[in-house]
């Protein structure tokens, strides 16, 4: 998906290219969780977390599997970028037995 700074975003993850739950062998969904000190998404997190555990079911941490990334600002304080996103994290449920473990997303500006 493409967005504007700041736009919550999920984007899909599937060994076969297909972007709908359940048709994989392996699938999931990795989830914008915050972007430097003042994007968070917590209830956008929620929200989109809680349908993708409903639609996975039984599914959720065998062969299902959810991530999340955080959009790095680099002229902002990193350590408490990094705070700022495990507490979005944990707010959305934390780490699951099908959590990936999180990233960082680090672009250059123009």
């Amino acid at each position: 998906m493409t967005g504007e700074r700041g736009e919550c975003r999920a984007h899909s993850i599937g060994t076969h290219g297909d972007t709908s739950v359940g048709r994989n062998k392996h699938d999931g969904r990795i989830f914008k969780a915050s972007q430097g000190l003042r994007f968070r998404y917590e209830a956008w997190l929620d929200a989109e977390r809680g349908a993708l555990l409903t639609a996975a079911g039984e599914r959720y941490g065998v062969d299902l599997f959810d991530r999340f990334y955080h959009f790095l600002t680099l002229h902002e304080d990193s350590a408490a970028q990094a705070d700022a996103f495990v507490r979005v994290v944990e707010h959305g449920g934390g780490d699951m037995r099908g959590t990936l473990c999180g990233m960082v997303d680090v672009e250059r500006g123009g």
